[in-house]
């Protein structure tokens, strides 16, 4: 009985190994690796919190303006400003960030995220001018 049970055990874990061995030839990793490239973009705030910004840029060029949209690192630097509590919607600033691109086995990009890294307050929104208009009614 005990022989049997080792026979048994001996030809399952043949087997197993051979399956583990088959797989890993075949090339069915599920290997990732990241890319770190740093940029800049400078645009207007689009949007603000504690842990996001969003940049529109492009807008003095032909075409359309584009957004772009950044996860705030936890040590993140703000420059010209106290806090990015401080920036405001259609504020002018410089967005140094990380593009961390993931890339599969065979180097294919499978995804990107952005994080800034350090925001420069360049300038402050444009303040609306309030107006008045008069109606012209016939007497």
């Amino acid at each position: 009985m005990l022989r049997y049970f080792i026979s048994m055990s001996l030809i399952l874990m043949s087997v197993l190994s051979g399956a583990v061995t088959e797989t890993m030839a075949e090339g069915k990793s599920t290997e990732i690796r990241e890319e770190i490239m740093p940029k800049s973009v400078a645009g207007t705030v689009t949007g603000v919190s504690a842990n996001f910004i969003a940049v529109e840029y492009g807008a003095d060029k032909p075409g359309p303006a584009l957004e772009m949209a950044f996860n705030v690192d936890k040590d993140v630097v703000i420059e010209n400003k106290k806090s990015l509590k401080d920036i405001g919607v259609g504020d002018t600033v410089e967005v140094a960030y990380d593009e961390i691109r993931k890339m599969n086995r065979e180097g294919k990009k499978i995804g990107t995220r952005n994080v800034a890294k350090k925001v420069r307050f360049i300038k402050a929104a444009p303040k609306m001018v309030e107006t008045s208009v008069l109606s012209s009614s016939p007497e």
